[in-house]
């Protein structure tokens, strides 16, 4: 019995071990992504390890840290990666020269400017564009080696509750 008692506690160990490394819980605070996270909605994400920002597609949600703001955590979506041109010009986007969709976007697009991304670079973007809110219009490209998070399912509340993303 006492095998089998260290057997599980190894596996419990290992498994909290890897969870608290690569899980996450965070809580949205603000009304920058609305309609598709609310200020009060509950997050689970994962790390996006390595340093290739090519592994995570456009429209992805992510979770990072404010560039400036070292105590701010901000949840923007990906429109482009590295390796892209982004164009933001007369309140239209452009990736790599081509206009790029955005269903999920609400309000204006403001702001000017070309941007391209680099090695592990990406470029982030606030869907509820009526309020006002810090993305790489503001910041430039996040790195995804500076603690990126993958947002993949809402808790919270649980009239919402269900998967983000893919």
């Amino acid at each position: 019995m006492s095998r089998l008692r260290l057997f599980l506690t190894a596996v419990s160990a290992t498994v909290v071990g890897f969870l608290a490394r690569y899980v996450a819980r965070f809580e949205a605070v603000d009304a920058s992504m609305a309609p598709t996270i609310r200020a009060g909605d509950y997050l689970v994400a994962t790390r996006l390890t390595g340093s290739s920002s090519r592994s995570v597609p456009p429209s992805t949600l992510v979770v990072f840290p404010h560039p400036t703001e070292a105590d701010m955590l901000l949840v923007k979506r990906v429109v482009a990666v590295a390796g892209d041109t982004v164009g933001i010009h007369g309140g239209r986007l452009s990736v790599n020269q081509t206009a790029l969709a955005q269903p999920w976007a609400q309000g204006a697009l403001a702001g000017k400017g070309d941007w391209k991304l680099g090695k592990g670079q990406m470029f982030v973007l606030s869907d509820n564009r009526t309020v006002d809110t810090a993305d790489s219009r503001t910041f430039g490209p996040i790195d995804i080696r500076s603690g990126v998070w993958r947002v993949r399912f809402r808790y919270w509340p649980i009239s919402r509750i269900g998967a983000i993303g893919d």
